[in-house]
């Protein structure tokens, strides 16, 4: 709700001063705030469904637009909880009230759902504002919600806006000044028609200085007259995509951007315009270039104090011929470690040989070990050696070491025994010198336990156990491991690589990442193909991923130690440089809440 404040309610709509809205104890009631507004006129003229909330976040009061939406009488929603009658994603995982009634400042989110009784789902725009007496004090919250589902086409068609154009401005504002990139438009002459708050924000100029004016007198960039990628899309008609510029603003300070454009068509395909989206690559290029170089030992990844203890480990024992066994959920990059492992072994020379155990039958697996005769089963056509004979001198990898059969089992522990077996059926023994690493993603000790899994063969497996730790469990290699990722996809497409919006970094900092290295690596791919220009953005990530996070606080065990209270909040208010909202953020609670721990643990900067 944009309209006057609580003050001007007072007086204007129900020729009353405006009176204290505290009754006893100092309890904001239901009766005292309507008294002070007495309003339901005014509020009942306005578009859009207004609620009005006391500070113990209760609703006093609602227009006839509120009323009608929810399909309620007045009666029915006084007196309950905001949360449950507003009931929208902003009540559950982004509640304004904290933060408006805190600082005063109003706030809007744009496009978020809302559930209504008959459990029917909105598209809405949530304006919040704070309620003040005369006097100033906040006494409570207005919330204005209006209906946006219809917006939601408008992105697709901003290539071919025509005549619509002029009595759709006001909606498509409230789009453009959401999104955090730069947008402004151009008539045929090269006049900029509209702005929105970010382009305003990165050229120093405001909508009324801009509007009317050339763009190459807002825009000041270094490639306005000599390449300029609208001046090539207005005369071609093909978009260009992240193309570098220096534009030099209003106070003369210098800018590097990235600048993307499309036409407007109008009836019967003819240009009538232009749109041009500028990001700033500052930031973007600091992200990219401040990144950490990769660390870790040769193509394994990581500084993480977990990881320099598997590579000092694996630095230590290369050269071994002890049984190593790997374990690490699916997708932390055993494989990998096994490879470099062998690699960096003095039996780098001879064969590395991977066998997956799940990925074949009982018999089959014994006869891809072992070898077998001909005649020795039905399909045995020839003698064949196995894994094991073409690995002589060079490492065997038993991937999924867990799904071995018990007979299978008491086989692989004879030959690490004796370095011996027979083919499959064979008499003759045969000896070979392999080094095993064996793998597992499953708990081999409660297999043992249960016995599942022999305990003679776990001991032999298990001669350097190797443990490699879950990607959540190690977020501070996720900027080298995406540096390194991006830069072997950038290889393997034949194209330049890329670089991550910091809003994408801030997602993947959140995320779980429940299959590890390997949904990163999945999760990446995604974003360079899907992602048209240099900058892979969050809309070109799997949508899982997106949604998963949503609303998402950034993992609270990276952030609080060990410690009591005052410790965590202390702790965290350092690290986010005593940044309020940032900190309440990190702390998964509201600013209130934030600033009565603070004065509770007497803590201030």
């Amino acid at each position: 709700m944009s309209g006057p404040d609580v003050e001007a309610f007072g007086t204007a709509a129900s020729g009353r001063p405006a009176v204290s809205v505290y009754g006893e104890n100092g309890v904001v009631s239901d009766h005292s705030i309507r008294n002070l507004l007495d309003v339901e006129s005014v509020l009942d003229s306005i578009q859009d469904a207004i609620f009005l909330i006391d500070m113990d976040m209760r609703v006093v009061d609602a227009n006839r637009n509120a009323l009608d939406l929810l399909g309620c009488a007045p009666d029915d929603i006084r007196g309950r909880s905001c949360r449950e009658v507003v009931n929208c994603h902003a009540c559950h995982h982004n509640c304004p009230f904290g933060r408006v009634t805190a600082d005063g400042k109003s706030e809007r989110q744009f496009n978020i759902a809302m559930t209504l009784p008959s459990r029917e789902s909105r598209r809405i725009c949530l304006y919040s504002q704070p309620l003040r007496s005369r006097n100033g004090d906040i006494i409570g919250l207005a919330e204005s919600v209006r209906d946006v589902g219809h917006l939601n086409n408008l992105f697709a068609e901003l290539n071919s806006l025509n005549t619509r154009m002029a009595a759709e401005k006001n909606r498509v504002r409230a789009i453009l000044d959401s999104i955090p990139v730069g947008v402004y438009t151009i008539d045929p002459d090269w006049r900029i028609t509209s702005i929105n708050r970010s382009a305003q924000e990165i050229t120093g100029y405001s909508e009324a200085e801009a509007v009317g004016k050339y763009c190459y007198k807002i825009l000041n960039s270094s490639i306005c007259f000599t390449a300029c990628p609208l001046k090539e899309t207005l005369e071609t008609g093909q978009e260009r995509h992240d193309v570098e510029g220096i534009i030099r603003n209003r106070a003369g300070e210098s800018r590097k951007l990235l600048f993307t454009t499309s036409v407007f068509r109008g009836p019967g395909e003819q240009v009538s315009g232009g749109v041009e989206s500028i990001r700033d690559l500052g930031l973007l290029q600091q992200l990219l270039e401040k990144l950490p170089a990769e660390r870790g030992l040769g193509r394994l990844v990581g500084s993480a104090e977990q990881m320099i203890r598997v590579f000092n480990l694996l630095d230590i024992v290369k050269d071994s011929d002890s049984t190593i066994l790997l374990t690490g959920e699916s997708g932390t990059g055993k494989n990998l470690v096994a490879q470099e492992l062998h690699a960096r072994s003095k039996r780098h020379g001879f064969p590395f040989v991977k066998i997956s155990c799940a990925a074949l039958a009982e018999t089959l697996l014994e006869s891809e070990l072992f070898g077998h005769v001909k005649g020795a089963f039905t399909g045995a056509t020839q003698d064949k050696a196995g894994k094991f004979e073409a690995a002589d001198g060079g490492t065997v990898f038993l991937d999924e070491i867990g799904e071995i059969s018990p007979q299978t089992q008491i086989k692989l522990l004879r030959f690490l025994q004796e370095q011996e077996f027979e083919r499959v059926g064979a008499n003759k023994t045969i000896r070979v010198d392999v080094r095993i690493i064996a793998a597992t993603n499953r708990d081999l000790r409660q297999m043992v336990r249960e016995r599942k899994f022999r305990e003679d063969l776990y001991y032999r497996l298990a001669v350097i156990p190797v443990h490699i730790p879950p990607l959540r469990e190690r977020r501070e290699d996720l900027p080298a491991l995406v540096v390194h990722i991006l830069d072997k996809l950038s290889r393997r497409l034949g194209q330049e690589t890329k670089a991550l919006s910091p809003d994408v970094m801030d997602l993947f900092r959140k995320y779980a990442w429940p299959g590890n290295i390997r949904e990163l690596e999945n999760a990446l791919e995604h974003g360079f193909v899907c992602s048209a220009g240099k900058i892979i953005t969050t809309d070109s990530l799997p949508q899982h991923i997106r949604e998963e996070t949503a609303g998402t606080p950034y993992p609270t065990h990276l952030l609080r130690p060990a410690a009591g209270e005052r410790e965590t909040i202390l702790a965290a208010l350092r690290q986010h440089d005593w940044h309020i909202q940032d900190t309440a953020a990190a702390l998964d609670m509201n600013r209130t809440t934030l600033w009565r721990k603070m004065k509770k643990h007497d803590l201030h900067k």
